[in-house]
């Protein structure tokens, strides 16, 4: 059960996680409400914050560093060019009979008002929110997940195991006149040595609320210049071999971005470069930028 909602963001995340578009020169109406809202025990009732209050509230917690089970904060919500946002979050369980968590579907998500807004969460229902239906069929008292594990492992070890989680968190928003941008990270644990944890981004224009793709968005032509001259100095610095083919790969476009988004300095590139070393970001300034 775990395996196909995993296998279902990750085709999502193909599906979502290019897109931005960006205005060259409209820094005044641009706006970020930011934060992370990492795996969280809350009730399974949705969590909806009146968007002022929430923009007025506590600063977003540190929710990214904490691990899977504990409790952490919604993002603020924010606004720009006649939009607000909110975030909210779904969360369904399974557990077992004596009440443990075994496996969860987690989702954090904006909801807009003002112009546009109804079309804005449209994309959201459509895109993202269908895979609750799935995930809430699921959810009950069933503890199948650990079968596998019964042979090979202790009751012990067992009853101290993280729970199997799908979790997507589209924590970030920017916003202007053409384009909204949001994003954030996905991740899931269904066994092994560790959770995974991905980019996600999208970028969807406004006048027809559609999301764009990389090259729907910017003339690529110039994009292994770009990507030379921004490659972040200390990126790789000790693994200088690593560093000089991780260049090579990402300019020659062998490796394109596992995500994208807007933000106020221009276009962040999110890439996977390899499961053992830090993911790299690369920002492309909207002066150098030019748009499709």
């Amino acid at each position: 059960m775990s395996r196909r909602l995993t296998a279902l963001l990750c085709a999502l995340c193909l599906l979502t996680g290019c897109a931005a578009s960006a205005p060259a020169s409209d820094s005044a109406a641009q706006s970020a409400g930011s934060g992370s809202a990492a795996v969280e025990s809350v009730p399974e009732a949705e969590r909806v914050g009146d968007a002022s209050a929430a923009s007025e509230g506590a600063e977003a917690s540190a929710a990214a560093e904490a691990a899977p089970g504990e409790e952490s904060e919604l993002p603020n919500g924010g606004s720009a060019a006649g939009l607000e946002w909110r975030f909210e979050r779904k969360k369904f369980s399974t557990t077992e009979s004596s009440g443990r968590e075994v496996y969860y579907f987690g989702f954090t998500y904006p909801v807009f008002s003002g112009e546009g807004s109804e079309a804005l969460n449209d994309y959201v229902n459509s895109n993202y929110l269908n895979y609750m239906a799935e995930a809430e069929a699921q959810s009950g008292v069933d503890d199948s997940y650990l079968d596998d594990y019964r042979e090979s492992m202790d009751e012990e070890t067992l009853a101290n195991m993280l729970p199997f989680f799908d979790e997507m968190e589209l924590t970030t928003v920017w916003a202007n006149e053409d384009y909204v941008s949001f994003s954030g990270e996905s991740g899931f644990w269904s066994g092994g040595a560790h959770p995974y944890f991905y980019k996600v981004g999208t970028v969807i224009r406004r006048s027809d609320s559609m999301a764009l793709g990389l090259d729907e968005l910017i003339d690529t032509a110039k994009l292994p210049e770009q990507v030379r001259e921004h490659f972040p100095e200390d990126a790789y610095a000790d693994d200088p071999e690593f560093r000089a083919d991780t260049i090579e790969r990402i300019a020659g476009m062998a490796d394109v971005p596992e995500a994208f988004a807007l933000e106020d300095g221009g276009l962040r590139l999110y890439y996977n470069v390899g499961d053992a070393v830090p993911r790299l970001e690369i920002l492309l300034p909207f002066s150098e930028l030019k748009m499709n």
